[in-house]
């Protein structure tokens, strides 16, 4: 025991040790974050539906629209018009709007840059908050975060709000370097803050830093000799400015509201009770995954587990490895970490459980991908460090968890991307067609589009979105799309305007919202099977009976070549 002490003195005062160390756990963390994606690339050659070939879809083409707006302040204008919430969320896509709106896969790419940023932000916040020790965590953390590409839906519109969760950790972080540094440095201090307003002004729920730093206050106070009710009151004094910016973001917030917009926001604290158990479940599990394993599972069969077992056993020997020398995590440190990443998702957790807007669990994938890390190492840290076990088995432990941990993401991993890929071809095989159609429309000539999608083809783009999609695909033409899905149950079919009607002279609804009836001689029929666009000769009420069509024709729809 008093070897391991005498190392862990002798470390910290060995700078460059320290260095040494920093360096390789950083290069470990940039290799889990590219370690997936070859093998996403190295899959696709073997001519599997995987790969790095992911066009922009869903709700990317919110964003996609709004930044073909002339000029940056109008495309953040454009945004506020729709959420009024995240003033600065708009700035992320402008700042990356060159790769972003590259057709290739640029709005993917953009959120491949996330996995190393947060990697690295809540390896930086560990280490901080564990006055430099808690390596075993940290780079746990790390590497999972870095290596984490899921999202319940395959579109990338989390991409900025993981920066934003970033950015988070990154404040609680440089708190912590004032801390550490005795409070001589006031730039740290002043660069927490603006991580912080930066953070909840580009996503509002990341307000939680704070309660991570109000711990760091009361655990490291200005006055250790202090009393406990001097050492509470220089806490809050010490945690008051960003209190009072965030009161300061709500004011303006308030006062540029869009009226239009504020039931959208209504909190009913009526709801917490009710919802909380809910929610609470939601964040700690990762079951809202287990259909991307079947997808790799089915796709891949036994070899989609033995990549996964390849790929933990490769994390926890690297972990292992680089912390062989290391002082295993303490019980204090780990439950420190603990309760900061919990201050990271309680503002989730409380306003998930307070909105009559939002679904229970729908916000937790927005702070999962540093928060589940954060558990999995950090309660495996915590038990192994209360359990009478030499501290070689500590380590070996904690570095078994994150293997297991990796292990299952890779597979989960796998499936989601190759959900997204099959999605992304029929996509883009889609959009190519129906470009080439818009553009074979002479100038001016309006036109009206109806697709219907066959039978198990994936897209994730739903008809819903069609008045968003029309104008990326045919940029300054006024044209009428649907695209319809067989058997698909949709919410809005509810609306005046959800089926498409089909009378004898006219069709009605050929827009998401209505408008005038058109005549036949202005709409396009046509077919998706995933590959290709085809245009049938004639349609029967048995052609679009498992779409939502109302059919009121006397006979069949004829159309031209």
């Amino acid at each position: 025991m008093t070897d391991v002490v005498n190392r862990g003195a002798n470390q910290a005062a060995n700078p460059a040790m320290d260095r040494r160390g920093l360096v390789v756990d950083l290069a470990l963390i940039a290799l889990a974050s590219v370690a997936s994606l070859a093998l996403f690339a190295v899959l696709r050659r073997l001519g599997l539906p995987f790969g790095l070939r992911v066009i922009a879809m869903g709700e990317d083409y919110n964003w996609l629209l709004i930044l073909s707006s002339p000029g940056a302040v109008a495309r953040a204008q454009t945004f506020w018009t729709f959420n009024d919430r995240n003033p600065l969320s708009p700035w992320w896509y402008v700042a990356a709007q060159p790769l972003f709106t590259n057709g290739a896969n640029g709005a993917y790419l953009v959120r491949l840059m996330m996995g190393p940023l947060l990697g690295v932000s809540s390896y930086l916040m560990v280490r901080g908050v564990a006055d430099g020790r808690a390596r075993g965590i940290a780079l746990g953390t790390g590497m999972l975060a870095a290596a984490w590409v899921l999202h319940p839906t395959p579109d990338e519109i989390a991409w900025n709000f993981i920066g934003a969760l970033s950015l988070s950790c990154l404040c609680v972080a440089s708190f912590a370097a004032w801390v550490r540094g005795g409070r001589r440095a006031p730039g740290w201090y002043g660069l927490s803050l603006v991580l912080w307003f930066v953070a909840f002004g580009s996503y509002t729920f990341q307000v939680g830093a704070v309660v991570g730093i109000g711990l760091l206050a009361l655990l490291h106070p200005a006055s250790p000799g202090a009393g406990p009710f001097r050492r509470f009151v220089g806490a809050v004094l010490e945690t008051l400015p960003y209190a009072l910016l965030l009161g300061a973001f709500v004011l303006v917030w308030k006062t540029t509201q869009n009226p239009g917009m504020a039931a959208y926001y209504d909190l009913r604290p009526d709801l917490l009770l009710q919802n909380l158990p809910a929610s609470i479940k939601a964040g700690l599990s990762v079951s809202r995954y287990d259909g991307f394993v079947a997808v790799a599972q089915q796709v891949l069969g036994w070899r989609a587990l033995a990549l996964g077992a390849a790929f933990g056993i490769g994390m926890a020997g690297l972990h292992f490895l680089a912390l062989r020398r290391e002082e295993p995590v303490r019980a204090r440190d780990a439950a420190v970490v603990l309760a900061v990443a919990f201050g990271l998702v309680l503002p989730t957790l409380l306003i998930e459980s307070m909105s009559g807007t939002w679904t229970v669990g729908l916000r937790w994938p927005m702070v999962e991908q540093a928060w589940m890390p954060l558990l999995w190492t950090g309660v495996a840290a915590l038990v192994l460090a209360l359990l009478p076990v030499p501290a070689g088995l500590r380590r070996a432990g904690l570095s078994a968890v994150g293997g297991v941990a990796a292990a299952w993401l890779l597979v989960a991993c796998l499936g989601y991307n190759s959900r997204q890929s099959v999605a992304s071809a029929h996509e883009g095989a889609l959009r190519s067609g129906m470009e080439a159609l818009g553009a074979a429309v002479p100038a001016g000539q309006p036109a009206n589009f109806v697709v219907l999608v066959d039978p198990g083809v994936f897209l994730v783009t739903p008809d819903i979105m069609s008045y968003r999609v029309a104008p990326v695909w045919w940029p300054g033409r006024d044209f009428g799309l649907r695209v319809l899905w067989a058997n698909h149950p949709n919410g809005w079919d509810a609306e005046p305007w959800g089926k498409l009607v089909l009378e004898d002279a006219q069709a009605t609804n050929l827009r998401i919202g209505g408008g005038a009836p058109v005549p036949y001689g202005a709409i396009r029929f046509l077919r998706f099977d995933g590959r290709r666009l085809t245009a049938p000769a004639e349609l029967t009420a048995a052609d679009v009976a498992p779409y939502p069509v109302t059919w009121r024709r006397s006979a069949p729809v004829r159309q031209g070549p």
